[in-house]
C-alpha cells in the first residue's frame, strides 16, 4: 500500500488528539469527513452516519448505472401487466 499525504477533507486531526477525545472529531467536522493523521499522513477518515449513508447510496447508484449500461443494447421483452 502506497502512503500519500493527500487528504480528501478540509478538516484534519492528529491521531494523538483523536485518541484523547474521539467524539470531538465529529464536532470538528461539522457534518463533514475529518482526516485523522499520524505523523502528518492520513491513516483513516471519520465520517458521520448521514455522510456514510449518502456515500453508500451514491455507490449503489453507480452499480445500477453499470447494470443499465450493460443492458441498454439488449432486446426488449414484452410483458403484459396481467403477467406481473
Amino acid at each position: 500500500m502506497t502512503t500519500t499525504n493527500t487528504s480528501w477533507t478540509d478538516e484534519t486531526m492528529e491521531l494523538t488528539e483523536f485518541r484523547k477525545n474521539p467524539l470531538t472529531v465529529v464536532q470538528k467536522g461539522d457534518g463533514e469527513p475529518v482526516s485523522i493523521l499520524r505523523q502528518g499522513q492520513p491513516v483513516f477518515y471519520v465520517i458521520p452516519p448521514e455522510t456514510f449513508e449518502r456515500m453508500m447510496d451514491a455507490l449503489e447508484d453507480v452499480d445500477l448505472l453499470e447494470i443499465i449500461r450493460e443492458r441498454e443494447d439488449m432486446a426488449a421483452i414484452e410483458v403484459s401487466l396481467d403477467a406481473l
